[in-house]
């Protein structure tokens, strides 16, 4: 089971390589936490009130197909359009 945006582009390297890199633009990010409620083991709120990652403390990391689901929903329902698949 994979979850495709049918509406953007997907690479079918990364069904090979099974790990997608995603970016949060923390300058972008408005801390509204849409994401933080899609993605409540992957992303929190910091201090500065900007989105992050939990598994790198960063705004990049990298994720296996078991956490595409909740990221990607993230993604596609951030408000600022802050979340992107970078690789």
């Amino acid at each position: 089971f994979f979850f495709l945006n049918l509406e953007q582009p997907f690479n079918l390297l990364k069904l090979f390589t099974m790990s997608v890199t995603f970016e949060i633009h923390q300058e972008n990010c408005t801390g509204c936490a849409t994401c933080v409620k899609l993605s409540q083991e992957e992303i929190k709120i910091n201090d500065d009130e900007k989105a992050y990652f939990v598994k790198t403390g960063d705004n990049i990391a990298n994720f296996g197909p078991d956490r595409w689901p909740d990221i990607f929903a993230a993604r596609d329902e951030c408000p600022s359009e802050c979340i992107e698949e970078i690789g």
